[in-house]
């Protein structure tokens, strides 16, 4: 209660540890950024996505865990780290593969890209969360 902002930073302390750093200012220059970047490149990205293999990496799924919760803390205190948390998400899930917090994570891209207006790219993103969530079940 109260503590989003404290928990907020802890995670980003402990991501920083993990190599995962976020700007500390000018949030909503690099979000926009980011979002116009993984715009211009759905196609590739999606053909990529569609064919990864489980990430096997421990530092790397704890960081995946770590990224889910920053997207939600942010999400009530932190409007511009959101969509930034999104998108480094999204970028690693593209490096080191899949994890358990994959499809939230696409379905969380996906409601970010719908919020732009771009549904061509939200549907891709929900399509692929549902096929991972079917995987995992």
């Amino acid at each position: 209660q109260g503590k989003l902002r404290e928990a907020t930073e802890l995670c980003l302390e402990v991501l920083e540890k993990l190599g995962c750093k976020f700007p500390k200012r000018a949030r909503a220059i690099h979000a926009k950024a980011g979002v116009l970047r993984t715009m211009m490149s759905i196609k590739s990205n999606s053909e990529q996505i569609a064919s990864l293999s489980p990430c096997t990496d421990p530092k790397m799924n704890w960081t995946f865990d770590l990224l889910f919760r920053v997207i939600h803390l942010s999400y009530q205190n932190d409007p511009d780290l959101c969509p930034l948390a999104i998108l480094r998400a999204h970028r690693l899930i593209l490096k080191h593969g899949t994890s358990d917090y994959s499809a939230p994570i696409l379905s969380t891209t996906a409601l970010m890209f719908a919020g732009k207006g771009e549904f061509q790219g939200a549907k891709m993103y929900a399509e692929h969360a549902l096929r991972l969530m079917t995987r995992l079940v």
